[in-house]
């Protein structure tokens, strides 16, 4: 559910917040992706996907 149906708007801390655990998980990304160069593609997409969604709160 987004903040807009729960009657709420972030505030500046919650989108700091947001967005820095966006960063982070973007960049934890990057570092997977070098290090575990196998991995399925298709598996990340779907688990960033869903944590993006969590983070924005959708």
């Amino acid at each position: 559910m987004t903040d807009a149906r729960r009657g709420r708007s972030p505030d500046e801390r919650d989108i700091d917040a947001r967005t820095l655990l966006l960063r982070v998980l973007v960049e934890g990304l990057a570092m997977r992706a070098v290090r575990d160069p196998g991995l399925a593609k298709e598996t990340l997409g779907r688990l960033l996907t869903a944590a993006i969604a969590r983070v924005l709160g959708e």
